[in-house]
């Protein structure tokens, strides 16, 4: 996504703020004429006269380049001339013109001036033959000059690194404003994931355990029925993998995307009838469901019910036999713990769950289930602990109150 504005969107430049380029263009050529006219009218072109007009115009060009060496090499072309008994008029005036070029650029104004109006000063002094200042008013000019071109110039430079400077923030806050648009878009994906994860995949695991009961259940003999349901059980698979791939492209992995999603609206109060859902499918569950004392946060509570879902979902899924849930509280700590045994310990003489079922279950636990439930469990400032070896665990410890705002 390009978040380079327009230039539209851009403030106009304000009308007392001249662009640099222009005014450091127009120095350049100004000074190249005056040095061209004087070259023209020095009176019997003597040999000498073109020293400091060529010292001078060489200045001129290196200052694009270098400002500095080439303001030094201007500032020197009136002095060579005082010395060579030439006016310096016309050269320490160009010396003006590079002062102001080279500090709209960057040079400091100080440096400039210091340059600038020393050099000629004394040209002016050695061509009047007096320092004094009151004795040779041209030398106070040219240092007066000089001072006003740099701080001309110097002011130019600042206003526009101002300008510049509110520009890039505000660059930046449309940059910090289209960061968190995508990081809200990206929030809202991780919630709808979760949400279709949690809601739709606790569904279709019950049709699934249904699904499962009535083969087990099933007369001998009734081969076309038991084939409708081994097909039903692979439309449900197909639907699952449907699902993974849906939320593959809703889910955003990164910690930082996910860390502060809020919980979802379903808290614990709801977990009777959670379990009710599950033993309807099928699952042989014993819970014991005690009422603690104090009170819970809502995002907490919240959290609680999502893992005990998934935790029982799991357990559906890789385990088999009879699946304990225990929930209880006290004023600190709220404790959530799944059990049964996994299918892959189980062996299969021993298990009546048809063979297709058993080999895609009895896999390595993970996905974006867990990842789920210990996002909720780190969310609500607590911690989650699974194992997977013959026993299948999932185990949760969450703070009664929580961690700051959910």
């Amino acid at each position: 996504m390009n978040t380079s504005p327009s230039t539209d969107q851009w403030p106009d430049r304000p009308v007392w703020l001249p662009p640099v380029v222009p005014l450091d263009r127009l120095t350049t050529v100004i000074s190249v004429l005056a040095l061209l006219a004087e070259s023209i009218t020095v009176p019997g072109h003597p040999p000498q006269a073109y020293a400091g007009i060529a010292l001078s115009a060489v200045g001129v060009a290196l200052a694009r380049r270098h400002r500095l060496a080439g303001l030094l090499m201007v500032a020197a072309a009136p002095l060579l001339a005082a010395l060579l008994g030439l006016s310096p008029l016309t050269l320490w005036t160009v010396a003006i013109f590079q002062a102001f070029s080279v500090t709209s650029r960057g040079t400091s104004g100080l440096l400039a001036v210091a340059i600038v109006g020393a050099a000629n000063y004394t040209a002016m002094a050695l061509f009047e033959g007096t320092f004094e200042p009151g004795a040779n008013p041209l030398a106070v000019v040219a240092v007066t000059a000089a001072v006003a071109a740099a701080a001309a110039g110097s002011a130019l430079c600042a206003q526009h690194q101002y300008w510049s400077s509110l520009l890039q923030r505000a660059q930046e806050a449309l940059d910090t404003r289209e960061s968190a648009v995508r990081r809200s878009v990206a929030e809202e994906r991780v919630r709808i994931a979760r949400d279709l994860h949690d809601s739709i995949g606790h569904r279709v695991a019950v049709v699934s355990m249904r699904l499962g009961a009535a083969e087990v259940h099933l007369p001998p003999g009734a081969t076309a029925a038991q084939a409708d349901l081994v097909q039903a059980r692979a439309g449900i698979q197909d639907v699952l993998g449907e699902m993974q791939q849906v939320l593959q492209v809703l889910r955003v992995d990164t910690p930082e995307e996910t860390e502060q999603i809020a919980a979802p609206t379903p808290d614990i109060g709801h977990l009777p009838e959670l379990v009710d859902s599950f033993r309807a499918g099928g699952m042989d569950l014993e819970a014991h469901l005690i009422n603690g004392t104090g009170p819970i946060a809502a995002h907490v509570s919240s959290a609680a019910y999502r893992i005990t879902q998934e935790a029982l979902t799991n357990a559906h899924k890789h385990g088999v036999g009879t699946v304990g849930l225990t929930l209880d509280h006290d004023e600190e700590v709220l404790t959530i713990e799944v059990t049964n045994l996994k299918r892959s310990a189980v062996p299969a003489s021993a298990s009546r769950t048809p063979a297709r079922a058993r080999n895609s279950s009895a896999r390595t636990i993970g996905g974006h289930g867990v990842i789920g439930m210990r996002e909720r469990a780190r969310s609500a400032g607590g911690r989650l602990m699974i194992d997977d070896q013959d026993l299948f665990r999932v185990r949760a410890e969450l703070p009664v109150h929580g961690k700051g705002t959910p």
